[in-house]
């Protein structure tokens, strides 16, 4: 199966639940390959293991840059630069969140 987004990667950080995973699977569906992030470890484990090589899962905290960079890393490292970053889960402290997406973005276009 494949679509309008046939050779992308997408990195989606609170994807193992709500719209997070909806946006997983939609661009799963779409053709692209997903590098999943989530605190919910079983549950994103769970994803990879039902969508095999289009997904992979890593444990993440978006509040830790460390954890960001192993993410992008990651997508790296399996398929190459992301062409895309989501993140779909709100974090309490905002400025954290906002070093979060800075982070990716410089990291993306390194």
């Amino acid at each position: 199966m494949g679509g309008r987004l046939d050779g992308k990667i997408a990195v989606i950080t609170g994807g193992a639940s709500g719209i997070g995973k909806a946006s997983a699977e939609r661009f799963i569906a779409e053709g692209a390959h997903v590098v999943m992030g989530d605190l919910e470890t079983g549950r994103g484990e769970a994803m990879a293991q039902y969508y095999g090589p289009k997904l992979a899962f890593r444990t993440t905290d978006v509040k830790n840059e460390a954890d960001i960079k192993a993410l992008i890393d990651l997508a790296a490292e399996r398929h190459g630069l992301p062409s895309r970053t989501i993140r779909s889960k709100r974090s309490r402290q905002r400025r954290s969140t906002m070093s979060c997406i800075y982070t990716c973005a410089r990291l993306c276009s390194a």
